[in-house]
C-alpha cells in the first residue's frame, strides 16, 4: 500500500507568485502542482500532532493570506478551495525574500508543539526576484527556525541559488522547471513532504552538516557587567562554549593558515570605573592561546566569572582590536568581533562606542551582535552590527533554552554566509563615512540610519492554544533587525522611526590605553557639570537617578510625590535632569512653578 504521508506532523505553506509578470498559464501550472501534492497528503483532522496542516499565501511586493492553517481539516474541501483561487492581476514586483521572511515570522508564528513537528514552505516563482539581501536573510532565519524551504522556479533564479548554497544540511531544495515536462514531483514528495528520517529514500541527500571550515579570527566580547543578570551571564558562557562545536578550530594557531582562531574577553572590571587608564577587559584567552576547542571549553567552564563592573563596550572594543587582533601573527581572511550584550553601555562610553565601531567597520571587521533581553538601545545595537543589520544581529527577548538554540543556529548559518562571501566589509552603505574617516575631515556628514523595529513581547494570553505555545514564544521573542518588513495584515504593522549617529573624524584616531587618562577625566568633569544645564520643566517630572559612577557628591532632587526638594548622593556621571546643585535652585524651578 501507499506509505503514510506525511510521516511526521507537518506544517506546510504554499506561496503562489502573483507578481506583475506572471501569466495565466504560469499561474495555472502553480495551482496544478499544489493540487497534485495535496492529493497525496493526509490532512490533520484535529490539533493532535498527526498529519499536515496547510496554509496558502500569494506574494509579489507584499504577501497576503489566502488560506490559514486552521481553516481546513478535510482534503476534499481544501482541494475545492484551491481550485477556486484566481490569479490576481497586480503591478507589484516580485520579492520572494520578503515573502520568505513574512512566512517565517507570521505564518509559522502559530504551529503545533512537538519535537517531531516539521515546518515546510514551498515557493513558486515565475522569474527573477528584486532583492538578494532579503533572500540571504530569509535563509538565515529559515535555518535558525528549522524551516525547510523548497523553491520551484519556472526560470533560472541565481539569487536564490546563491543564497541556498549557504545551507549545508541539504534540506533546502531549488527546482528549475522551465517546461511542464521538467516537473518531477517525486523529488519533493520523497525528500521533503513524505521524508522519513528513520528510513530515508536513497535519492535524498539530507545530512548532518560537519563543522564549518571558515578562515577567520573571531573574538567573543562578553558583557560581564553588574547590569547583566547572572542567569543571562551563564547562558552567554554556554553559548560561546556551544558555538565552538560549529566551526573548525585550527590546531596550529601560530602557524597554520587554515581554520579559525578564537579569543574571549570580558568587559569590564570593577576598577575601570575609577581608573580609566587600566585595561577595560579581562582577557580570558587570545587568538593563539589554545589549539583546540576542549581547552577553550574547560577555561570557559572553570575560569570565567562575572566581573560585575561597569558596561564599557566602546573601550572594550578598542582594546580588543589593538591588543587581540592587531598583535596576533598571520591574520586570517575574516576578522570577526562577536559581541554578547545584556545591558546598554555606560553614558561615558557612548561616544567611544560610536567612534570605535565606525572605525572597526571601515577597517573591514565583521561585527556580529547577540543581545540578551530588551535593555539595550537600538542605536547601540546598530552601531555594534555590520550591514545589513538583520544578518548581523539577533536580539532575544528572554534567555531560555529555545531562544538560545535559535541564536546558535542563526550564528552557524551566518558562518556559511561569511564563508561564501555574500557581503562586503565595509559595506557600500558606509563608503562615504569611511572615506571621510580616512581623510580626517573636521566634520563628518551625519548618517541617517533606519531604526530597527523591535516588537515587544507581551506573552501568550490566557486563551492561547497549548499546542502553539512553544514555537509562538520563540518567534515572538526573537526580534532580529528587519530591513524590509512586509506590511500585509493590519495587525502586523511595523513602526519605523529614524535616528541619527554622529561620527567625529577629529577623534577617529583611537587613543591607546594608559595614555589618555587626562582626556577621560575631562570628559567625566564635563558630564558632572551638565547638571545646571538640565534646568527645565522636565526635571520636575522624572524620578531622580543616582547615575552610573561612584564619585559621589551631594545634589538635590525634586520629589514629585512629597512635593519637596530633597538631598541625594550623585555618582558623577549619567543620571537625568532631576538634579540640582542647591535646594534653592530646585525649589525655584519645581515648587515655584507648580
Amino acid at each position: 500500500g501507499t506509505a503514510k504521508c506525511p510521516v511526521y506532523p507537518t506544517e506546510l505553506v504554499f506561496a503562489l507568485d502573483m507578481s506583475e509578470d506572471v501569466t495565466l498559464a504560469a499561474f495555472e501550472r502553480m495551482r496544478a502542482i499544489v493540487i497534485s501534492l495535496l492529493r497525496i497528503i493526509k490532512l490533520s483532522e484535529s490539533n493532535c500532532p498527526t498529519g499536515a496542516r496547510i496554509s496558502i499565501v500569494s506574494y509579489n511586493t507584499n504577501t497576503r493570506y489566502l488560506i490559514r492553517f486552521s481553516e481546513f481539516q478535510r482534503n476534499n474541501l481544501l482541494l475545492e478551495a484551491v481550485q477556486k483561487i484566481p490569479l490576481e492581476r497586480s503591478s507589484g514586483r516580485r520579492n520572494i525574500g520578503a515573502a520568505m521572511r513574512f512566512i517565517a515570522r507570521n505564518v509559522f508564528k502559530r504551529v503545533r508543539q512537538g519535537v517531531l513537528v516539521r515546518k515546510v514552505a514551498l515557493f513558486f516563482t515565475s522569474g527573477l526576484s528584486q532583492d538578494a539581501t532579503s533572500i540571504n536573510t530569509a535563509v538565515l532565519e529559515f535555518g535558525a527556525l528549522d524551516i525547510t524551504p523548497v523553491v520551484i522556479a519556472f526560470n533560472e533564479v541565481p539569487n536564490v541559488r546563491r543564497a541556498f548554497s549557504m545551507d549545508d544540511t541539504r534540506r533546502f531544495q531549488l527546482l528549475i522547471w522551465e517546461r511542464q515536462q521538467d516537473e518531477r514531483l517525486e523529488s519533493i514528495t520523497y525528500c521533503t513532504l513524505c521524508y522519513d528520517k528513520c528510513k530515508p529514500d536513497t535519492n535524498c541527500e539530507v545530512t548532518v552538516p560537519p563543522p564549518v571550515m571558515v578562515n577567520m579570527d573571531i573574538t567573543y566580547v562578553m558583557d560581564s557587567s553588574g547590569s547583566i543578570d547572572s542567569d543571562e551571564f551563564e547562558r552567554a558562557k554556554d553559548f560561546v562554549s556551544t558555538m565552538l562545536d560549529h566551526f573548525v578550530i585550527t590546531s596550529e594557531p601560530r602557524g597554520s593558515d587554515e581554520g579559525a582562531r578564537v579569543a574571549l574577553v570580558q568587559q569590564a572590571p570593577q576598577s575601570f570605573i575609577s581608573n580609566r587608564s587600566i585595561s577595560p577587559v579581562n582577557k580570558e584567552f587570545d587568538l593563539i592561546t589554545y589549539s583546540g576547542k576542549n581547552l577553550m571549553k574547560r577555561h570557559i567552564q572553570e575560569s570565567v566569572h562575572q566581573l560585575e563592573g561597569p558596561s564599557a563596550i566602546g573601550h572594550a572594543l578598542q582594546w580588543t582590536i589593538d591588543n587581540i587582533f592587531f598583535k596576533a601573527p598571520k591574520p586570517r581572511q575574516h576578522r570577526v568581533i562577536f559581541t554578547i550584550l545584556g545591558s546598554k553601555t555606560s553614558s561615558w562610553d557612548r561616544q567611544k562606542l560610536r567612534e570605535v565601531a565606525l572605525q572597526a567597520k571601515c577597517q573591514g571587521f565583521i561585527m556580529f551582535t547577540l543581545a540578551l533581553g530588551n535593555n539595550i538601545t537600538s542605536s547601540e545595537l546598530t552601531e555594534l552590527s555590520s550591514f545589513p543589520a538583520e544578518q548581523h544581529l539577533v536580539q532575544l527577548g528572554r534567555v531560555l533554552k529555545l531562544e538560545m538554540a535559535y541564536a546558535q543556529k542563526f550564528s552557524r548559518v551566518f558562518l556559511n554566509l561569511l564563508k561564501r562571501g555574500m557581503n562586503s566589509y565595509p559595506s557600500q552603505e558606509l563608503q562615504e563615512e569611511c572615506e571621510s574617516l580616512n581623510r580626517g575631515d573636521a566634520q563628518q556628514q551625519v548618517a541617517v540610519l533606519e531604526r530597527i523595529p523591535f516588537p515587544e513581547f507581551g506573552g501568550i494570553d490566557g486563551g492561547g492554544n497549548v499546542e502553539e505555545l512553544t514555537e509562538s514564544r520563540v518567534i515572538e521573542e526573537i526580534t532580529e533587525a528587519t530591513q524590509e518588513p512586509v506590511d500585509v495584515r493590519q495587525e502586523e504593522k511595523y513602526d519605523f522611526e529614524e535616528y541619527f549617529t554622529e561620527g567625529n573624524a577629529e577623534e577617529a584616531k583611537l587613543e591607546e590605553y594608559g595614555e589618555a587618562p587626562e582626556k577621560n577625566e575631562e570628559n567625566l568633569k564635563e558630564t558632572v557639570e551638565t547638571g545646571a544645564a538640565y534646568a527645565n520643566s522636565d526635571a520636575c517630572t522624572v524620578d531622580h537617578d543616582g547615575g552610573e559612577c561612584q564619585d559621589y557628591n551631594l545634589k538635590w532632587h525634586y520629589d514629585k510625590e512629597q512635593k519637596v526638594c530633597s538631598p541625594f548622593w550623585y555618582g558623577g556621571c549619567g543620571g537625568n535632569k532631576n538634579r540640582f546643585e542647591t535646594q534653592e535652585e530646585c525649589e525655584a524651578l519645581c515648587i515655584a512653578s507648580s
